[in-house]
């Protein structure tokens, strides 16, 4: 049974935490699986909810589209955004999908990066394939490495 006690009326910055007392309440008084949602950013708030909650499992969704590496475990937290794309633009070719699915995915991995460069994001709404989104990562990185190589002013 799939619970998730986060209030989708306030997302963002107003967001409500999720009410994981509500989960573990819940998973004392039936029998069957329960299922967290809500809260799920990194791979320690995966432990911390199974240990708060007793729930037998946890999902997450908008910050897993944000992070595919989510459930990889702790050491696999700090791939970066690009890097996952790339991966995961990799494996599009390999299992065809939408583009519109590629597309928003490629926002929700690269979102920090693109609004570093509000340039480049208008090439990711216009690309017409996979390729063209590919290109369009590589060329972020070239970027992102480039201002992480241009020293701060002082």
């Amino acid at each position: 049974m799939p619970i998730d006690t986060s209030n989708h009326q306030h997302q963002g910055a107003s967001a409500t935490p999720a009410d994981w007392g509500i989960i573990r309440k819940i998973k004392e008084h039936v029998s069957v699986p329960v299922i967290s949602n809500g809260n799920i950013v990194r791979y320690g708030d995966v432990l911390r909810c199974l240990e708060e909650t007793k729930a037998d499992g946890v999902m997450s969704a908008e910050w897993l589209r944000r992070n595919p590496a989510l459930f990889a475990g702790e050491t696999a937290q700090d791939v970066p955004a690009l890097d996952l794309a790339e991966d995961y633009l990799e494996l599009c070719a390999e299992y065809p999908t939408p583009l519109g699915f590629i597309r928003t995915h490629c926002f929700k991995m690269l979102g920090e990066h693109l609004q570093a460069h509000p340039d480049m994001r208008q090439g990711f709404v216009e690309a017409k394939t996979r390729d063209q989104l590919l290109e369009l990562t590589r060329s972020l990185r070239r970027a992102v490495d480039g201002a992480a190589a241009v020293p701060a002013a002082q």
